[in-house]
């Protein structure tokens, strides 16, 4: 080992640079990405910052806090970390781990092991205790970066596992290092390292360079470990060339350009704010992509203590309000998180759509054009109008007084049953009115017949027909009023609710729907989308043009919302095995419910026998590290990567046939009236006949003439078989969807014939969101106590659950069946018929859920040879 420095030496090891690195030989190569690198001019991450830095050395890059790095700067920090790197002992082609959340120094510590000619197996942030053991001992790293001295207490809690980790670098420069003096490894502070970087840098400089220069697209740049649903983590190794391939590929999707490079796709005006982890792949990517337009990231401030708990989505929201982002990346947890919100608020909003004095003038024009009308057929239309002017504004101040008086609600309560039960609550509805009195006596209609009837005989007695005039007003009064009551009923939260499920409608047929929908659809688009429009831009500063989606499948509703509120939001596909995105949606022409199409240079099929999605590209792995055998299995004979998901091909018309029929009949008209000049046949006759038969074959034309999109239907492993209608049940869908509602935090979906031989039985067992249950109950008179402290909601949540509260359990059935009806796209034998409810949540750590948040189905579920915790309470769900 070289020590240049006249500081004390900070030793990682004992070897020589020019010994060998340990990293994993290639276990195959990649044809795709030899091909992509014979014409590419980046070829590598380290090359693609350093382009970003010549195009923008002065522009913002890297933001946290009251702190921002301009691209030079940045590059100058990374330049000295990596030689601090070198001058630990860092050789080219080793693996260098970190364990930290989001930040500057994360970013650049990045840039910095691969600038050393290193890898960087970041781990996810968020790893159970065991996982994290697991990567470190795999990856055989000798050096660790942390963000914190809380974060490296966790690593040393299993030191004895991994004996080849020989130091650690801690990002954090408060961290007292004195107390891992005995620990076994050489701790380091960071700007320790970076100052040591510094002073070595013009000696380093030229080994940097020739470090750069030995980086090809086949080095193994970024290995990435799973989650580990299945079992421990794979490392994945992803080369540099494959992905500079992803970023610039998809950087062609979001840009609209098919023959755009990164020196031409340039957005130095897009901000970012980085929630995903830089452990995983889909966060790695997203840096990537920002960085390559010369864009500038925010990063929340967030502590390794509060790691997955709510303090990270109030400190991510804070950085999106503050830093009005133009882009975003996140899974669809963030979407479900707003539209709940936003349901949830909108459900306790009583306030009218319509105001008094709208009211007012809405009904004395009303009866001013009904009076109108009456007095012509009378003689007399300007009196009649008068009149009726001057009963519709006393019919709308008689409105507003029955609606703050509360007359309405009592009158919609009389005329209910007191015997009927109402249906279970889903907690999307509004809460309750006063429960009415026993005997109403006033009923607002009731003073509009007898108020309408006097005008009617004042404007009856003066055109001469008082009796008639009587009458005529007692039924426009009542009518009026009986239409006011109605309108004054209807309250902003009920209109949310109708918006959301009209554009859900709407957007799930991509607009092929009838024409009444149509006009639903126009008038939520002028009367509530720009109150929903106005909402999102609060939450997310007010500059947000796109909302990318990835790691499952996004909820229609979400999707609806988003878009309905002015945000270009699509969804992508994409594996830690495959690179990141290889299917993106173009977000400002996103096909609903659809991962899109491959980006270019990735090619897809579906396998015929189980459909399956098998891929090549750039983009995809070598292979596993250390796992020959399941590198084997994961690609087919011809070199196409098995990503054991179900795919299906949605087809969607290029142009919507109610338009194109609309323009075809306009045409068919026009032709049929002019060839009624040559021919004895009436003008409107023809033209009628063209316009239904040039609109009929217009839209069959359109509907025939589609585009192929891709939609992810689950995973091939979790399929159970129905017995009695041979269908396979795919829970994976089905648990997004239940997971969208603001009661239930997690769901395992499963059935078939493991559990039942002669029925088809679907079920699912709920982990509920405990404080929105206890909310819900407390609302209903079921809990006595009251509380907005959101850990004492949990706990009064938990102990309804544990008690088995019969109106909870009903809550959540009526949430999961919801949820897996037709309405939301699911087939009939997919609905979920039966639940069973868990008194707490599961864990990281006891390996129940991923760092993803995905259900390790093997601990939860199991098998009938290998039960797993909850198998016998799912038995006892199916009977």
């Amino acid at each position: 080992m070289r020590v240049t420095s006249h500081r004390a030496a900070l030793p990682v090891g004992r070897r020589s640079q020019s010994e060998q690195a340990i990293a994993p030989s290639a276990p195959r190569t990649n044809p795709e990405l030899v091909k992509w690198a014979s014409t590419a001019r980046i070829k590598t991450v380290p090359h693609l910052f350093l382009a970003a830095v010549a195009r923008h050395p002065d522009a913002p890059y890297l933001t946290m806090g009251d702190e921002t790095l301009t691209y030079g700067q940045a590059l100058e920090k990374t330049r000295a970390f990596a030689s601090g790197l070198i001058e630990l002992g860092v050789r080219p082609g080793e693996w260098v781990n970190s364990y930290a959340n989001n930040s500057i120094r994360w970013r650049l510590a990045d840039f910095a092991i691969q600038f050393a000619g290193a890898a960087h197996p970041a781990l996810h942030n968020q790893l159970a205790e065991k996982k994290v053991s697991h990567v470190i001992k795999d990856s055989a790293a000798r050096l660790i970066i942390v963000d914190d001295g809380a974060r490296l207490q966790q690593v040393l809690g299993r030191r004895a596992e991994y004996p080849k980790l020989e130091a650690a670098i801690v990002m954090d420069d408060a961290a007292d290092l004195s107390k891992f003096r005995d620990s076994g490894l050489k701790v380091h502070g960071w700007a320790q390292v970076e100052e040591l970087g510094r002073g070595a840098l013009q000696k380093n400089l030229p080994e940097i360079g020739r470090r750069l220069a030995q980086l090809g697209p086949e080095s193994i740049g970024r290995p990435v470990y799973t989650s580990g649903s299945s079992g421990n983590p794979k490392g994945v190794l992803l080369t540099q060339g494959g992905q500079v391939a992803t970023v610039e590929g998809a950087a062609r999707v979001l840009n609209r350009d098919p023959q755009a490079t990164l020196e031409t796709i340039q957005r130095p005006d897009a901000r970012y704010v980085s929630v995903l982890p830089g452990g995983h792949v889909f966060g790695a990517v997203a840096e990537y992509e920002v960085t390559a337009q010369g864009g500038q990231i925010v990063y929340p401030e967030v502590s390794s203590s509060q790691a997955g708990n709510e303090a990270v989505v109030r400190a991510f929201m804070k950085a999106v309000r503050t830093s009005k982002p133009t882009i975003l990346a996140v899974t669809p947890g963030f979407f479900n998180l707003i539209t709940n919100l936003a349901s949830k608020n909108s459900a306790r909003d009583k306030t009218p759509v319509l105001s008094a004095g709208a009211l007012t003038g809405v009904l004395s024009g009303a009866g001013a054009a009904v009076g109108a009308v009456g007095g012509l057929l009378s003689g007399s239309p300007w009196l009649g109008a008068a009149v009726g002017a001057a009963l519709g504004g006393g019919l709308g101040a008689l409105a507003s007084i029955a609606q703050k008086k509360g007359w309405i609600q009592e009158a919609l309560q009389a005329v209910q049953s007191p015997e009927s039960t109402p249906a279970p609550a889903t907690g999307n509805e509004a809460q309750p009115g006063p429960t009415a009195p026993e005997e109403t006596s006033v009923r607002p209609w009731h003073l509009g017949a007898v108020m309408g009837a006097g005008a009617g005989v004042l404007g009856g007695f003066l055109l001469g027909l008082p009796l008639a005039g009587g009458a005529a007003g007692a039924v426009l009064g009542g009518a009026l009023t009986a239409a006011a009551g109605s309108l004054a009923s209807i309250t902003k939260g009920d209109a949310f609710a109708w918006a959301l499920d009209t554009a859900t409608d709407y957007y799930r047929n991509y607009g092929n729907v009838s024409l009444p929908k149509r006009l639903q659809f126009a008038a939520a688009d002028k009367l509530v989308f720009p109150e929903i429009a106005r909402g999102l831009k609060k939450a997310t500063g007010g500059e947000l043009e796109v909302a990318l989606s990835g790691g499952a499948a996004l909820g229609a509703r979400e999707e609806a919302m988003f878009r309905a509120g002015g945000i270009h939001i699509a969804q992508g596909y994409g594996q830690t095995e495959t690179g990141g995105a290889t299917l993106v949606n173009d977000p400002y022409n996103a096909k609903y419910g659809t991962v899109g199409k491959p980006i270019p240079g990735v090619d897809i099929r579906l396998d015929p026998k189980n459909h399956e999605i098998q891929l090549r590209g750039p983009g995809m792995m070598l292979g596993y590290h250390g796992l020959p055998e399941k590198t084997a299995k994961a690609f087919t004979a011809d070199g196409w990567l098995k990503t054991e998901d179900i795919g299906k091909e949605v087809e969607i018309p290029i142009h919507n046939p109610w338009q194109v029929a609309g323009w075809s009949a306009c045409l068919g008209a026009v032709a049929g009236a002019a060839a009624s000049l040559a021919l004895p046949v009436p003008a409107l006759a023809l033209g009628a006949l063209g316009a239904a038969a040039a609109g009929g074959l217009g839209a069959l034309a359109a509907s025939r003439n589609t585009d192929t999109f891709y939609a992810i239907a689950g995973r091939l492993a979790s399929q159970r078989k129905l017995p009695r209608c041979g269908e396979f049940l795919t829970p994976e869908p089905l648990e997004e969807s239940l997971q969208r509602s603001r009661y239930i935090k997690t769901a395992l979906v499963t059935g078939g014939s493991e559990y039942r031989q002669d029925e088809d039985v679907v079920g699912a067992l709920l982990v509920p969101n405990f404080a929105e249950v206890a909310d819900w109950a407390i609302g209903r008179g079921i809990l006595a106590q009251n509380s907005s402290d959101a850990e004492e909601l949990k706990r009064l949540g938990q102990r309804l659950v544990r008690e088995g509260n019969p109106q909870v359990k009903e809550l959540l059935l009526s949430e999961a069946r919801r949820l897996t009806a037709t309405e939301e796209g699911f087939e009939r034998f997919m609905k979920v018929d039966h639940v069973a409810l868990v008194d707490r949540e599961w864990t990281l750590e006891n390996d129940e859920v991923t760092a993803k948040g995905n259900v390790v189905r093997n601990k939860i579920e199991g098998t009938p040879d290998k039960p797993g915790a909850f198998r016998e309470q799912i038995e006892a769900m199916f009977g």
